[in-house]
């Protein structure tokens, strides 16, 4: 791949570094919820373990991994910027990420750095991979809406 290669800024340096992040499952014992997310197109799959605390804060996550570059740089990303929120307000994120992708300079309160996928916007086969944790957060939110209150 060369620097000039429309691929080369969509899987840059710092989408690779988050996704080694998650590579090596950790799952987590005693999680209040479990979800999978699976993308139609790709197949790449995401499952997210969620701890709530007595408040209803996200307290932890485990994960198992089985997607690309980009799958695993977001569910990476998620898993770093969500500790402490809300359920409520981490799972706002997958509208404003949808935006994002589909070309909005939407804000996305709270995560770091949502700009690394960027480059995405011109690649919609790769955008349900990067929506797979996001997705999970919204569903989360459904099944426990008390956690948003």
């Amino acid at each position: 791949m060369t620097p000039d290669d429309p691929l080369a800024s969509l899987y840059h340096d710092r989408i690779r570094t988050l996704a080694a992040a998650v590579r090596n499952d950790r799952r987590l014992e005693g999680a209040d919820l479990s979800l999978t997310q699976v993308s139609p197109l790709c197949g790449s799959r995401v499952t997210l373990d969620i701890a709530l605390d007595a408040a209803l804060r996200i307290k932890a996550f485990g994960w198992r991994v089985r997607a690309c570059t980009l799958g695993a740089a977001a569910t990476a990303l998620v898993v770093r910027s969500a500790q402490g929120l809300r359920l409520h307000a981490a799972a706002g994120w997958h509208d404003a990420m949808q935006r994002r992708l589909e070309g909005e300079d939407a804000a996305v309160e709270g995560l770091e750095t949502p700009e690394i996928f960027d480059a995405a916007r011109s690649f919609r086969a790769r955008h349900g991979t990067v929506l797979l944790p996001f997705a999970i957060l919204a569903k989360a939110c459904a099944i426990r809406p008390d956690a948003g209150a």
